[in-house]
């Protein structure tokens, strides 16, 4: 569990530094309801030799002052 933007930034931050950018493409609509979001998408490392794009399913929960406060992904 990562918290607060700083947080997540350097999470995302530290695994395109190790594994390099991270392309990911909307599969599909982006599904909105409730104060949640949902998208399908195919998220790959580009570097040569990386395995397969992988399927994943991102909720976002926001606030009424529609700010993320939480993101959770299924892959």
């Amino acid at each position: 569990v990562h918290r607060g933007a700083d947080a997540c930034r350097a999470f995302y931050a530290g695994t395109q530094g190790r594994n390099g950018p991270l392309e990911i493409e909307r599969i599909g609509p982006v599904l909105f309801g409730g104060g949640e979001l949902a998208a399908h998408v195919r998220a790959g490392i580009t570097r040569p030799g990386s395995p397969p794009p992988m399927d994943v399913i991102y909720v976002l929960k926001f606030s009424s002052e529609e700010r993320i406060i939480s993101l959770r992904a299924w892959y």
